[in-house]
Order: structure tokens, then sequence, then C-alpha cells
């Protein structure tokens, strides 16, 4: 199968342009080289897939697997962080409305950030 390294490039490069990062200041926040970093941004063939790649994803803030779906040429998915902060919040909010007809706009938005923090405290989100 073909990987499209190219693409993965132009989507690092453009996360990274859009978080107002380096090149080196991603390296090091991904605890990277540089020169990794640069290869893989210039879409530089590889045998196989690097094991910066998570690394890569994790300071962007991608989601596990974002990386590979792009260089498999899949439709990946990707919402940023306030996204999935502000969908998880929804549906927590809708849920509680389902469950209880008694509770405030207030306890409610505190009952979303609550299981918002819960998820993040316990590394699955």
């Amino acid at each position: 199968m073909d990987m499209d390294w190219s693409g993965l490039g132009r989507e690092v490069r453009r996360d990274r342009e859009r978080e107002g990062l380096s090149q080196e200041a991603l390296a090091d926040k991904a605890q990277i080289s540089r020169m990794t970093l640069h290869s893989i941004e210039s879409g530089i063939q590889r045998k196989r897939i690097p094991p910066s790649l998570p690394k890569i994803e994790e300071a962007l803030g991608w989601p596990a697997g974002h990386g590979i779906a792009v260089l498999r040429g899949d439709v990946a998915t990707y919402m940023s962080a306030d996204d999935r902060d502000e969908a998880i919040r929804q549906v927590v909010q809708q849920a509680a409305l389902a469950a209880s007809d008694h509770l405030t706009s207030a306890e409610i938005n505190a009952m979303a950030q609550k299981v918002l923090d819960s998820l993040k405290s316990r590394g699955l989100y």
C-alpha cells in the first residue's frame, strides 16, 4: 500500500503553523529532533512509519492514529480539543435533561464540566 507522505507533511505543517509553532518549538514539544520533524514535513518517503509519529500527534493535539489515517489516505475525523470539550458537554447536558426534570441549567453545566474533568483525569480523553 502506498503511503501519502506528502499529505502527512502538509497536515503536520498546517497544524504546526496554525498553533503558531516553529519547527524547533514543535520538535521540542514532541521530544524529537528538528531534523526528524523537517523530514516528515518535507514528505520524504519512508519504508516504515516513524516512531516519532505518535509524539507528533500528541504534541499537535491529534487523536491517536490520526497520522496513520492520513498516511493511508483514510478520511480521518479530527476535532480540536475545544470542539471535543464542547461535544462532551452537550452530550452530558442532553443526558441530564433526559434523565432528570429537576436540575437547573447551572447544575447541568456543572455536571458536564465535572464529567469532562473526570474523563481527563483518568486519561480517557
